[in-house]
């Protein structure tokens, strides 16, 4: 590309420091304020002039953000407009986001980004033109990524749009009434374990479906007992994490994993098979009206919030006749095929999209 230089970026860019709201501003409005992991709110005051680019100081060092209008970064975070760049500054934020300055935080207690490092960091500077050819062609991109991840949401929200079709007058029944054994808490590793095994991870049930690779090995204590491995009977169910909103998140395992053990941070519920269709109770489980009830009973200690085996016993559920589960298991797995169809054209848009930003800041677009 003609007219490419290489630059340190505190010679095309100014770093302001952010500040706080003043207290008599704190109301809502229609300006967009930003901490240093993105939008926290609206209020009535901005702090730049015009498109911002905003980028975290404090907490989510080097996350960057971008606001298309004028904005109040509040004081964990730096930010870019028109006053502090003469540069393109969609093409800048894109430039900044791909300048890994996460890399740079030094803290070892609240993660902090030092500006002057930032000024280091070297980035190919393309003219003006150039700059607003690349913003577009990433933006048109990342515009169709949006999309594919928009028409995702709104397949799983029509899950819950048919859910009062099947189940509009069925029985209200508590969880614990639907398990053929009692709930189990699985068993994780040991430190001076002396027996070999492998063992799920809690990201095997907090992702959009079960994900039959999230595993890894580990010493135990003892053999693991039967009833503690990976059966596809059971509704593996989230016991702990740190995000309120996957505490209690539950799937069935999609095949028997004989070899693998479930830890202690889920717990497996053996649904009765004569009362449940298990791609039925599975969608129920992660709707709204169950996830209310799983995250009004979590309780946190340590920033972790947990549930137990009594908590989730006492969710209640409607609960139809097994032909109208089965009627809508049809078309949540119909659901689910056009949802695995979307996800596999994202993961290409995202490993397109990842080239496209690869080749725009290394001077090759």
């Amino acid at each position: 590309m003609s007219g490419v230089r290489r630059v340190k970026l505190g010679e095309v860019a100014e770093l302001k420091y952010g500040k706080a709201l003043p207290e008599h501003s704190r109301v809502h409005g229609d300006i967009a304020v930003f901490g240093s992991n993105g939008k926290v709110g609206t209020h009535t005051l901005a702090l730049t002039n015009g498109e911002t680019i905003i980028i975290g100081r404090k907490g989510s060092v080097g996350e960057v953000n971008y606001s298309p209008s004028s904005c109040w970064p509040i004081d964990t975070t730096y930010f870019v407009d028109s006053t502090s760049s003469e540069e393109h500054l969609p093409w800048l934020w894109r430039a900044l986001a791909a300048l890994n300055l996460q890399s740079l935080n030094k803290a070892t207690g609240v993660p902090g980004l030092n500006r002057s490092d930032a000024y280091e960091k070297l980035l190919y500077l393309p003219p003006l033109e150039e700059q607003r050819r690349i913003a577009a062609i990433l933006d048109q991109a990342d515009t169709i990524r949006r999309q594919r991840r928009a028409a995702l949401e709104r397949l799983e929200e029509l899950k819950g749009a048919l859910f009062p079709a099947f189940c509009g007058s069925a029985e209200r029944c508590s969880f614990g009434n639907l398990l053929e054994i009692p709930l189990r808490n699985g068993v994780s590793p040991a430190t001076n374990g002396s027996h070999e095994g492998l063992v799920l991870t809690l990201s095997a049930v907090t992702g959009e479906s079960f994900n039959i690779n999230s595993y890894k090995a580990g010493m135990f204590a003892n053999a693991i007992p039967v009833e503690k491995r990976v059966d596809r009977r059971d509704l593996l169910i989230c016991r702990g994490n740190g995000n309120k909103n996957l505490v209690g998140r539950g799937f069935f395992p999609t095949e028997d994993m004989p070899d693998v053990a479930f830890p202690d941070t889920i717990i497996a519920a053996r649904v009765d098979s004569t009362r449940l269709v298990p791609e039925f109770i599975e969608a129920v489980w992660n709707m709204p009206e169950t996830r209310k009830q799983i995250e009004q009973s979590a309780r946190t200690t340590n920033g972790t919030f947990k549930i137990n085996q009594e908590m989730l016993e006492a969710v209640e559920v409607s609960i139809p006749p097994l032909s109208l589960q089965q009627a809508f298991a049809e078309r949540v797995r119909a659901i689910e095929a056009l949802k695995e169809q979307h996800r596999a054209h994202l993961a290409q848009l995202d490993t397109l999209f990842a080239s496209l930003q690869h080749r725009a800041f290394s001077g090759e677009l």
